[in-house]
């Protein structure tokens, strides 16, 4: 039995190992910064100007807005080298109190970009989001090499701001 045990704590270990040691690959170097590796800014504002948000650009930061219906959905990018740094998203409501599915599926789209090859990850992310939501309570977490910062969860303005830190 205590080999059995052994076994399944020794694989476990590794498997944490490895997991730890895929997720810690999530950034690259930019401009002395640290971003998000392989995902040029252009690329994401280009796909969003495909999704209807007007965008502009101020030399390192993008700003990208939508309206639908009651709703207002922004983001600004910090970029350098064309990569992404840091993501402050924010999503107003006029007509609700309480965050719906489509800004909760808004602003985990954008948490989880960071992990976005890592399904693990990403769904740890989703659902730390989900209960600090529903918490309604601010919150600041580190996850792996990424700063995560909600603000106004009661509110109807919610802000989530994404950061590398190493």
């Amino acid at each position: 039995m205590a080999g059995l045990v052994a076994f399944v704590l020794a694989g476990t270990g590794a498997f944490v190992l490895a997991r730890n040691h895929r997720v810690t690959q999530v950034t690259e170097s930019c401009g002395g910064h640290t971003c998000i590796p392989g995902l040029k800014a252009t690329t994401v504002v280009e796909a969003m100007r495909g999704q209807g948000y007007a965008c502009t650009t101020d030399s390192d930061d993008w700003h990208c807005e939508l309206d639908i219906g009651a709703t207002y959905f922004d983001v600004w990018f910090r970029v350098y080298d064309d990569l992404i740094h840091k993501m402050s998203l924010r999503v107003r409501r006029a007509d609700e109190a309480t965050m719906a599915g489509t800004g909760l599926a808004y602003l985990s789209w954008f948490a989880i970009m960071p992990y976005r090859d890592d399904p693990a990850t990403s769904k740890d992310i989703r659902d730390w989001l989900t209960q600090q939501i529903a918490k309604r309570k601010d919150t600041k977490a580190k996850i792996v090499d990424y700063e995560y910062v909600l603000q106004n969860p009661e509110s109807n303005a919610t802000e989530l701001t994404i950061e590398a830190t190493s």
